[in-house]
């Protein structure tokens, strides 16, 4: 009962100001629920083509545009867990996530802290006994930010560091081990919406080993997604899934294709509820 109460607290009191917050999941006009979002392997044999459901979910929001609750749908029909619940501050910042199993235990839970400026800082992740700990540390003047990341023991795993651009979006990522070597580094180039057009993958020698560029369309969903791999300083082309796209009314996608190898492998078909 404590749980719900709280819940019903932090989603319906009247916030003075959610401006951290994206509203609906940057989905248009409203939507209270997508009522269904089911998901369909295509398969190919002699007898034509198939569609065979493999998973569904169900995202709910409230009127300020939070998500609450989501819940998910194994092939047969069955829940798969139960209730995912979400948790915001008064600035629209999510500060908890509770994955319940189907008896009423917690499967996970994820605990976030904010600076003033609705940046993550500390982000606590916890399943039974174990426990992980992600601590950001955030420069403004230098538009950079690292991560940690330690387990229950306060042991070390893994450190980020990240480099922004003058609108805070991610252009460079160094993953370092607990040894303070490299294993990996990105780079990330966007067009003038903003959209992710292009990402360089390097290794622990920082030798450049994949490229992936991605198109997108006017609605900035993305179209293509081209892998090359880098093989005697080149690059060659490996392979590319494309997405298209249906839209309803509301400019909101109902009909999200998946193409792989020239053909269509998945689709994934949208049903929203409107506040009216």
């Amino acid at each position: 009962m404590r749980i719900i109460t709280f819940l019903l607290f932090l989603i319906f009191v009247n916030c003075s100001s959610l401006k951290y917050l994206k509203s609906f999941g940057e989905l248009h006009n409203k939507p209270k629920k997508i009522v269904e979002a089911k998901t369909y392997k295509i398969n190919y044999n002699k007898n034509g083509i198939t569609e065979e459901f493999a998973h569904s979910s169900i995202d709910y929001y409230d009127a300020k545009g939070r998500k609450f609750k989501n819940i998910r749908f194994k092939s047969d029909g069955t829940r798969l867990d139960a209730d995912r619940l979400y948790y915001y501050d008064q600035y629209g910042n999510l500060i908890r996530e509770i994955l319940y199993k189907q008896d009423g235990s917690i499967r996970f839970e994820i605990e976030n802290q904010y600076n003033k400026f609705g940046q993550l800082i500390v982000s606590d992740f916890t399943s039974g006994e174990n426990k992980m700990t992600k601590e950001y540390f955030i420069d403004r003047t230098k538009k950079s930010s690292k991560f940690v990341i330690k387990n229950q023991d306060n042991t070390l795993l893994e450190t980020v560091l990240f480099k922004y651009d003058n609108n805070w979006r991610e252009i460079e990522a160094l993953s370092l081990n607990d040894k303070n070597e490299q294993t990996s580094r990105i780079e990330f180039f966007y067009d003038e919406k903003g959209n992710n057009i292009q990402t360089k993958w390097y290794n622990s020698e920082n030798n450049l080993n994949n490229i992936y560029n991605t198109t997108f369309n006017i609605e900035n969903d993305r179209t293509k997604v081209e892998r090359f791999h880098i093989t005697d300083g080149k690059p060659k082309f490996v392979n590319a899934e494309k997405f298209e796209y249906q839209y309803d009314d509301k400019g909101n996608c109902v009909v999200q294709k998946l193409i792989s190898n020239g053909k269509v492998s998945w689709i994934t078909r949208y049903k929203y509820t409107y506040f009216r």
